[in-house]
């Protein structure tokens, strides 16, 4: 059975398209609609997006209920969020869209750093996995969105975390995502180990971020080890400022 995959970080649709380096960006600066008209050309059968916000107040209004709103302007039946990190103006977090049925769907979430271990000088996130099971109708796949974070125990935490819920499944599992590691960090490789890295697969290694100024790649496609990767793709638009991906397979 063949299937598009893609994952997306948003930026809360924030518009970049006309962003370059060094530029101030502001937070309210949102383009539902752009962002909306990107994932729809993506024409993913199950894409993943990081970076959602969800619970806007007062004059975050553009940060309510992106998820529905994403998914009913870029054509999706299927859709859950699952809530990351709470700020003050709005909550932040990954959402699963399928044009299959999602029939499961958990938010599983990472260990988070004490206050009082924290470094002051870092920023931390509680972190979540979306965790989807799609019926394909032939089968059932279990698709994760997430997104790592930025400090080096952040990362070892839902490194470990992610394998845990790729070694319980007992179905097929797609992992996807910002990951905010490139591909030489060593950590990465406990994911190599379980599942196929669809940029290593097809010998493309395109930097996925920024989409202003390209520099690295920290955006992942894994699908199972017995899939086969037909294409990888790195979309070159300036939306968000990650560039989506998508990959074709046969799984």
């Amino acid at each position: 059975m063949k299937l598009r995959i893609g994952t997306f970080n948003i930026c809360h649709c924030g518009d970049y398209s006309k962003h370059e380096e060094g530029d101030p960006f502001e937070l309210y600066n949102v383009n539902i609609e752009q962002t909306a008209n990107a994932i729809k050309d993506l024409n993913c059968d199950i894409i993943g997006l990081n970076e959602v916000y969800e619970d806007g107040q007062d004059k975050c209004a553009l940060f309510k209920h992106q998820t529905e709103r994403l998914a009913k302007l870029s054509g999706y039946k299927y859709y859950h969020y699952a809530q990351g990190h709470d700020h003050s103006w709005t909550d932040i977090g990954n959402a699963v869209l399928s044009k299959y049925p999602i029939v499961s769907f958990n938010k599983i979430e990472v260990p988070t750093i004490p206050e009082s271990e924290r470094q002051k000088d870092l920023y931390y996130e509680n972190r979540v996995l979306a965790v989807a099971d799609v019926d394909l109708g032939q089968r059932k796949v279990k698709f994760i969105s997430t997104h790592f974070g930025l400090v080096p125990i952040e990362l070892e935490r839902i490194i470990t975390k992610s394998c845990e819920v790729i070694d319980s499944s007992n179905i097929p599992v797609i992992l996807c995502g910002d990951f905010n590691m490139t591909p030489d960090n060593p950590l990465i490789e406990k994911i190599d180990d379980r599942l196929k890295n669809c940029a290593a697969e097809k010998g493309n290694g395109e930097f996925t971020f920024a989409s202003y100024n390209p520099k690295i790649h920290i955006d992942y496609i894994f699908v199972p080890k017995s899939s086969a990767v037909l294409d990888y793709t790195v979309h070159k638009i300036r939306v968000s400022d990650h560039m989506p991906i998508t990959a074709d397979i046969e799984i």
